[in-house]
């Protein structure tokens, strides 16, 4: 279909990215469990945006992060891949999470209603005569 296939994606980039797509976290948090599994604390931010950084522009994986990669790997390959000891874990919901969401999406439909309603209405309001020239009475 394409004229120009994509080159194949270097050992280290192809074993961190399935390691990501494994444990379902964005590469960052891998780079973050993954030095917290290497060095037993926790990156300051600096260390890790400039790992990151040349990880993103340069695609150079650090050593801790391929190794933490094929561990997750492996550890797939043998079935005992837990995503709540890796760092894959979600937490659940909660109600305070719930009634933001829901103010939220009342606030969008009040909006979009109020929208709709201004449009309509709109040449009455703004003396323009009865024609419309908006999307809803063309």
């Amino acid at each position: 279909m394409f004229l120009f296939p994509d080159k194949p994606l270097p050992p280290d980039l192809q074993v961190l990215l399935d390691a990501v797509g494994l444990l379902d976290i964005s590469e960052f948090r891998l780079f973050e469990l993954a030095y917290e599994a290497w060095y037993g604390e926790p990156a300051s931010p600096e260390k890790l945006e400039c790992a990151f950084a040349r990880y993103m522009y340069r695609e150079e994986v650090p050593f801790w992060v391929r190794h933490y990669a094929r561990r997750v790997l492996k550890a797939a390959d043998r079935r005992q891949l837990d995503t709540s000891v890796m760092g894959g874990a979600c937490l659940p919901a909660s109600r305070a999470g719930l009634r933001r969401g829901l103010r939220l999406f009342s606030g969008l439909v009040f909006l979009l209603v109020f929208l709709i309603v201004l449009a309509s209405h709109s040449p009455e309001w703004m003396l323009l005569g009865q024609e419309c020239h908006f999307p809803p009475c063309y």
